[in-house]
Parts: C-alpha cells; sequence; structure tokens
C-alpha cells in the first residue's frame, strides 16, 4: 500500500513545523545577522532549492490525497511549483544582499533554470492534455506554459538589450512555444502551421522596430521566408514537375517580395525617427 501523510498527520505536523523554523531562521539569518556575510548569496541559493524541494514534496503529497488522478495531481503539483518560482522570481529574492539594487547572479541562473524545466514539463503535460481530451486542463496548460515563456523578457530586453542574440533568443523561444502548441493536437495540418508561423515571423519584424531589436527583424524575415519556402514547396501537392517548378518560382518571387517590404518598412521607420 502506498504511504502518504493523512495516515500519520503528526509527522506532517512535524515536517510543517521544521520547515517554518528552518525557512523563518534561513531568511532571519540571510537579511540580519548574515547580510554582510560572504557565504551569504550562496546559502540564499541553497535555501532556494531546499525551499523548491519542500514545497514540491509536500504538495505532491497534499495533492495526492485530494485526488486520483495523476494527471490532475501533476497539474496542480507543477501549477505549485510555477508559483513558488514566480515567487522567487519577482520578489527581492534575486537580489544581492549587500546591495539589493543589483541582482545576484548566481540566484537569477539558478531560478530560470527552474522556470525552464518547468517551462519543459508543461509543454509535455499540454501534449498529453491535449491527447487525453483534458480541455479544461488544456487551457490552464497553455496559460501556464504562454507565462512561463514571457516570463522575466521584460527584464532581459531592459537589461541585455545591446546584446546581439537578445533579439534571435526572444523568437526562437516564442516560436518553438508556438510550434508546440500547435503539434499538440492532433489533425493540424502543415499548411495551417505554415501559416501562422509566416503571421508570427510579421509580428516579429514589426515588433523588432520599436523595440530596436534589428537581430529580431532579421529572425522574422528568416522566418517568414522559411515558411513561403516550406508552405509551397512541401505543404502544397504536386501531381508532375511543371507544378514543383513554378512552385519553387512563385516561393522566389514571394521572399523577394517580403524582403523588398522589409526594406521599404525598415527605411520609413528611419525617416520618421530622424
Amino acid at each position: 500500500a502506498s504511504y502518504s501523510y493523512a495516515d500519520e498527520p503528526f509527522v506532517l505536523f512535524l515536517i510543517t513545523v521544521f520547515g517554518i523554523a528552518f525557512f523563518a531562521g534561513s531568511f532571519v539569518f540571510l537579511y540580519r545577522a548574515g547580510k554582510d556575510h560572504r557565504y551569504a548569496d550562496g546559502w540564499k541559493v541553497v535555501l532556494y532549492i531546499f525551499g523548491m524541494i519542500y514545497v514540491g514534496v509536500n504538495a505532491g503529497f497534499l495533492i495526492g490525497n485530494a485526488t486520483d488522478s495523476e494527471f490532475i495531481h501533476l497539474t496542480a503539483l507543477l501549477t505549485v511549483l510555477v508559483l513558488f518560482n514566480g515567487v522567487a522570481y519577482y520578489s527581492g529574492f534575486r537580489k544581492q544582499l549587500c546591495n539589493p539594487k543589483l541582482t545576484d547572479t548566481t540566484t537569477d541562473i539558478f531560478i530560470c533554470l527552474v522556470q525552464n524545466i518547468l517551462w519543459i514539463w508543461g509543454i509535455a503535460m499540454l501534449h498529453s492534455s491535449a491527447t487525453d481530451n483534458h480541455p479544461f486542463l488544456c487551457i490552464w496548460l497553455i496559460l501556464l506554459t504562454l507565462y512561463l515563456c514571457g516570463s522575466g523578457m521584460y527584464e532581459q530586453y531592459k537589461t541585455y538589450s545591446d546584446k546581439p542574440g537578445l533579439g534571435v533568443y526572444f523568437g526562437l523561444r516564442i516560436t518553438l512555444y508556438m510550434i508546440a502548441v500547435i503539434t499538440a493536437f492532433d489533425g493540424v495540418e502543415g499548411y495551417l502551421i505554415s501559416c501562422i508561423l509566416l503571421v508570427l515571423a510579421i509580428l516579429f519584424v514589426l515588433a523588432g522596430f520599436p523595440l530596436r531589436l534589428a537581430p529580431l527583424r532579421i529572425y522574422g524575415l528568416c522566418l517568414a521566408m522559411f515558411a513561403v519556402v516550406k508552405l509551397m514547396m512541401i505543404d502544397v501537392e504536386h501531381d508532375n514537375s511543371m507544378e514543383t517548378v513554378l512552385c519553387f518560382l512563385g516561393a522566389g518571387v514571394l521572399c523577394f517580395a517580403i524582403n523588398f517590404i522589409y526594406n521599404y518598412v525598415k527605411k520609413r521607420f528611419k525617416n520618421n525617427i530622424d
């Protein structure tokens, strides 16, 4: 028989009291006596890891006692962990103890790493929810993974907007999320994916101008050309070699038109700025 905390409520009480005492004592040490200690920021990372494990284990057992559905259990557990990680990210926990105006790099990396792991986990569960026909949980997981996909992008933009790879990173991250959501549902045609990618590419190009992210615009331009070539050469059926040649020429003409429109909009935008 499986063991749960419900069988031994006193054990749950002891673990809860220990957890509260441990975290309270750690916070007092970090933000009072140990603020200037040279290992204080390292201890903060340890506190975050133990906090994630403690919350995850307890939430897992408590949720497991409340429902017999494994999928609901995992979805609720993922939600709790995302909430815990979000509090750690958007609170002052990422800041340096000795200088709260600066972000502690080690703590920030750990929190972002866990966030990406939760994002991948959520996408995997999204595919399962769509396959097993859980509409409510599917919608919830779409919203949850959308938050994980976009969380932190604004701060990254403010901090690293001068880095050439930031725009490409944003574009790839959003593109992978959209492809993961689309392919989670059965029966999605290839041409629909190509059309969605084309619309997404146009949005990247349009957003790249006011954001001053040239790599995002270039990524959007490349994605648009890829979507056009995929649509014309793969998604459209060719009955003979002549149709293949015509589709190839059509794809080339569309790519040339996209590049022409991009350069035209770029010049107009620069003229308006000047």
